[in-house]
């Protein structure tokens, strides 16, 4: 049997970390293992206990879940941050992206979407809710600007840029698009050619960052 994937919560009020220990207790294959109150605690105990995903708020008094994911690009390169919050606005998803986190969720997700986005996450994936994918969507006009290097991308490019930030695969995309495999692979490397990246997180990364989605 698989090792159950090892959590951590970080959130400043009481009742929700009471809520999410049930939730989490409720969930197959996941293990709470600490829960800490704001940033500063979470640093100090992640220090004694293996952890796989971390899952925090936004908005937290002292050490918000941004400064607190930035801390722990730092002190734990390798573990997954998931915020779990109310904030929902474009900006504030890619200053958390920016910062690091590899999931976002509304504090209003269902029971489903959380067990995807940790499991997601514990695999080396990242997980983007619909939701979020909708907010941080422009129009497609806002997209169409010229690159550092004088490379514009095309429409068919930002489309499937969206697909990628979705996590669809090369087929899946192909038949969303209804195009080859091999067409849709084409793009792919002139999109990492253009945008000057080398994997897919990179290139969500580098999206966001430019509000190419």
């Amino acid at each position: 049997m698989a090792s159950p994937i090892k959590i951590f919560l970080v959130d400043d009020h009481t009742i929700f970390i009471e809520s999410m220990t049930m939730l989490l207790g409720a969930i197959e294959g996941v293990e709470l293992v600490g829960t800490a109150f704001g940033g500063e605690e979470a640093l100090s105990k992640l220090s004694f206990c293996e952890v796989e995903v971390l899952i925090c708020d936004y908005f937290m008094p002292q050490m918000d879940g941004v400064q607190l994911t930035l801390a722990l690009r730092r002190t734990h390169p390798h573990l997954k941050v998931l915020m779990l919050t109310t904030r929902e606005d474009a900006e504030g998803i890619r200053t958390a992206i920016q910062a690091g986190v590899k999931g976002y969720l509304s504090k209003k997700a269902t029971k489903a979407e959380l067990q995807s986005a940790i499991v997601s996450l514990s695999q080396g994936h990242t997980f983007f809710s619909e939701t979020v994918m909708d907010t941080l969507t422009q129009p497609l006009t806002q997209a169409e600007k010229m690159l550092p290097h004088d490379e514009a991308l095309t429409r068919r490019e930002i489309e499937i840029i969206r697909l990628i930030a979705q996590e669809m695969t090369g087929l899946e995309m192909a038949r969303e698009l209804n195009l080859s495999y091999f067409t849709i692979e084409t793009h792919r490397r002139n999109i990492f050619r253009k945008l000057g990246v080398n994997s897919s997180f990179a290139l969500i990364k580098y999206a966001v960052q430019h509000q190419l989605v």
